[in-house]
């Protein structure tokens, strides 16, 4: 039976005639109120998702009425073009919704009725718990007696959320309770998800609060799932959540909270009695404060399962009562798990960097956590991480609290193991396929094999030693086959199947092949989901990260390349990169070293509209340590990116071959959250960066980039494109037809543009320029061999830079030569690509007798 096919007895399917397309700045419309002109009624949609629940428990006569109230921080019409409606029974499409009046009645039939608006409910949080309860809502506080279920789904329109939110005065049951959480499902509830992806994103639904509570909860039965919340009020208080005094089974869940560094508060603080659950959560900076507090004198019990808390005074705080903590992780605190009058009793298997801290026998201590980048407060687990992978336990069965899912909402385990990881994230499988210019093997000498199934390991008879050999290469044997995922030595490698499981196991078995697993790029990002490798385009479901190592082996890789077509997230994303490690990865470096180099991997297509394509809304991607050039007539862009979010280009160097014209070195459009840094852009008859956003598309970073000998070195286009960027910094442009190109009618929002150079006078064009070069003139390694190194004799870019290590929008210390910023004898940051070498002066004579004249190197 389909159960979208018909409207349930309580509710009504509304047909729009017009399809809501995805809209990022009014997201999803999911839960929105439709008015419509007839009579001006208006209706709430509920989608599938709660039709189907409902149909569950329609067997029981006392089910609560599920009521939905969207909030926004915007009451503008979410409306695409001039629709109509009809209510009616009939067939789901992508233009039906499921609807109930603002009590959950069945709503009266019409036919192509115009659509006056489709609005979010409220403005705030606040203001949705307060007016709920109005003559136009539910017109009650008591929930049992009216048998409600209150849901308040929270949307992103365009800023956070600042009202603080106090939840009190409703009378809550166990089916009759108060939800507050971000809707996810763009299948049954939402356009656009509106909840993070276990990392902190001021694109999605945020409450940032400068109260001693930025929401507090003094009733019993509410749950709170997916939000993000950040109280600022310096001068302390009861914690950014405080579940008060008067509540009992609340639940938190799948949440991001943190403090204003230095603010000495409480970020969960849980003074209620009974039993509450908190889970799924990661807490950070509250500097001198508390992660997660139990503070109730008259008991109860907490169970905190599967948290992630850093950077607190301490971590896990027990005052009174039973702390049951399990699978969490504490990191960077003073104090992780501190005992005041409480208890951790039946604490067990969780993870402390600090001696004897993590209560229970089966936890760990003096251990530390490999984040994915702790330095820009990600906190999902890195995918090589050896402490907290694969060390939890498994509590989907258990007794006081059971779930199976991670803070993205992955299923744990992940599917390359039976076992539980510790902490909020249930961290992705590192897939790895190889790219080179050939598949042939580079196998060394005619050696046997040994695969360890349980220890994923090959170990070689004879040691494998070619040049081009590392992680992604296909290893295949008599009885089966393995890719290389990491490098202990040249005859111990590990490797795992294709989809991250165990290999087949073999003793002394013959080698028939060590071949990298595509001939190009474009053929691994096409092939990569076919039924011999991965199997699926959703990196999400199946918890995946996704690489493409590429080699050098003869020539150029002259495929175009368009990456799309992926589900992906931020623990799931794709990376394309040239590995360098000689110690983990390969026997030899296949990156550049600062300046274009024909003997490492290149991408140098003769056609094509981009050398390398991010295509639209194909998110969450990285790309570093390429060399990539524009040489065929057909190609613009030697990069280009078009509405895709979340992507990332960093220390690589991009170059103009051909002298035709039309090319740019990194084009973006509309795209959010993108970053480029330490990248070197030479050569480009257009731009070097041609950045054409909208106001909309917020959030992107420039920093440290390197752009000569262009038609301009950065051009700046798009309504309203200073306000997405978040920081441009620390840019050299020297040599171009104009450095910076900045159309002067486009608004700006207050942030400002720091320590960039130009050689012309435009760098003081930028936005709020703060200590900008002009006509200036960077000293270069050798710019007529395309080395632009700094020379360690410049005076313009050397330590002349912002020290960005702890930006707040994207924090980083290396530069294109993964080299440490600032250089060993400096505490500044040179600006461009490149952190300039610091020359060293020893001086040789044919006597060490004392000189009274002082010359270079003498002492």
């Amino acid at each position: 039976m389909n159960l979208k096919s018909k409207p349930f007895a309580h509710e009504r399917l509304v047909k729009i005639t017009k399809y809501f397309s995805k809209n990022r700045d009014r997201d999803a419309h999911g839960r929105d109120a439709i008015n419509r002109v007839s009579t001006g009624v208006r209706f709430f949609l509920a989608a599938a998702f709660f039709a189907i629940g409902f149909f569950a428990f329609s067997s029981q006569a006392h089910a609560a009425t599920a009521i939905y109230y969207s909030i926004g921080q915007s009451a503008a019409d979410l409306k695409t073009g001039t629709p109509t409606v009809t209510i009616a029974s009939g067939k789901t499409s992508t233009s039906v919704w499921n609807l109930v009046t603002k009590t959950g009645a069945v709503p009266a039939d019409i036919t192509t009725s115009t659509v006056v608006s489709i609005k979010h409910e409220y403005t705030s949080l606040s203001a949705a718990v307060t007016g709920a309860v109005d003559a136009n809502h539910l017109n009650t506080t008591d929930l049992v007696t009216g048998n409600y279920q209150l849901n308040f789904p929270c949307y992103y329109d365009s800023a956070a959320d600042t009202t603080a939110v106090t939840v009190s005065g409703y009378t809550t049951g166990v089916s009759n309770y108060i939800k507050i959480y971000t809707p996810t499902s763009t299948t049954t509830e939402t356009n656009v998800s509106q909840r993070h992806q276990g990392k902190w994103d001021d694109g999605k639904y945020r409450l940032v609060a400068n109260a001693a509570n930025a929401l507090y909860v003094n009733i019993p039965y509410s749950k709170i799932q997916g939000l993000q919340i950040q109280k600022t009020l310096i001068t302390g208080g009861d914690g950014a959540i405080f579940f008060g005094a008067a509540g009992n089974n609340l639940e938190l869940g799948n949440s991001i909270v943190k403090s204003t560094v230095g603010n000495n508060a409480t970020l969960v603080n849980i003074a209620s009695s009974g039993i509450n659950k908190v889970y799924n959560n990661i807490l950070y900076d509250a500097s001198s404060g508390i992660g997660l507090r139990f503070n109730n004198s008259i008991g109860g019990i907490l169970y905190a399962n599967n948290n992630t808390i850093y950077n607190t005074t301490n971590g896990y705080w027990a005052n009174y009562g039973t702390f049951v903590v399990k699978n969490s992780i504490s990191q960077n605190n003073i104090d992780g798990f501190h005992v005041y009058s409480g208890n951790f009793t039946g604490s067990d298997y969780n993870i402390s960097d600090l001696a004897a801290d993590a209560p229970g026998a089966n936890s760990k201590n003096s251990t530390t956590v490999a984040f994915a980048d702790a330095a820009n407060k990600d906190f999902h687990l890195s995918p090589s991480d050896t402490s907290a992978k694969n060390s939890g336990s498994d509590l989907s069965a258990d007794s006081n609290f059971a779930f199976n899912t991670d803070i993205d909402g992955q299923t744990r385990p992940s599917s390359s193991s039976v076992i539980w990881d510790i902490g909020a994230d249930e961290a992705a499988t590192a897939i790895y396929y190889s790219v080179g210019q050939n598949t042939n093997s580079h196998e060394t000498g005619s050696g046997t094999v040994t695969v360890d199934a349980i220890a994923r390991t090959a170990t070689f008879s004879v040691a494998q030693t070619a040049t081009n050999m590392g992680v992604g290469d296909l290893i295949t044997y008599t009885g089966g086959a393995c890719y290389i995922l990491s490098k202990t030595s040249t005859t111990v490698w590990g490797c795992q199947s294709a989809t991250g499981g165990a290999p087949t196991a073999v003793t002394n078995a013959d080698v028939t092949s060590i071949a990298h697993a595509y001939s190009s790029l474009s053929a691994a990002e096409a092939g990569a989901v076919d039924a011999t490798h991965l199997n699926t385009t959703d990196l999400v479901a199946g918890n995946y990260q996704l690489n493409f190592p590429c080699y050098y082996d003869s020539g150029a890789d002259t495929t175009a390349v368009t990456v799309s077509g992926y589900t992906t997230g931020a623990s799931n994303f794709i990376k394309i990169y040239t590995p360098n490690n000689i110690l983990t990865e390969v026997n030899q470096s296949q990156r550049h070293s600062g300046k274009w180099d024909d003997g490492k991997y290149k991408l140098v297509p003769a056609t094509g509209t981009n050398a390398l394509y991010i295509n639209n809304d194909q998110d969450y991607t990285v790309i570093e340590g390429l060399q990539i050039s524009v040489a065929g007539t057909l190609s613009t862009n030697a990069f280009g990116n078009s509405y895709a979010d979340y992507v990332t280009l960093k220390n690589s160097i991009l170059k103009r071959e051909s002298s035709t014209t039309g090319h740019s070195g990194i084009a973006v459009r509309f795209g959010y959250n993108f970053k480029s840094f330490n990248n070197i852009i030479y050569n480009f008859d257009v731009a070097g960066l041609s950045i054409d956003q909208q106001g909309n598309y917020s959030n992107n970073v420039y920093y440290n980039n390197t752009m000569y000998g262009c038609g301009t070195g950065a051009y700046f286009g798009g309504t309203n494109m200073y306000k997405s960027l978040a920081g441009f910094g620390n840019n050299i442009a020297f040599g171009n037809v104009i450095d910076y190109n900045v159309v002067s009618a486009y608004l700006n929002d207050g942030k400002s543009s720091v320590n960039n150079i130009s050689s012309d006078a435009t760098a003081n064009n930028l936005t709020n320029p703060v200590n900008s070069k002009i006509n200036q003139t960077v000293s270069f390694v050798d710019v007529a061999n395309k080395d632009f190194h700094l020379s360690p004799s410049d005076t313009s870019a050397k330590n002349s830079g912002s020290d960005l290590s702890a930006d707040a929008n994207f924090a980083f210390n290396t530069d294109i030569d993964n080299q440490t910023r600032p250089s060993s004898s400096s505490t500044i940051w040179d600006i461009g690509a490149d952190e300039a070498a610091t020359a060293i002066y020893y001086s040789v004579g044919q006597s060490v007798a004392e000189k009274h004249q002082l010359q270079f190197g003498i002492l």
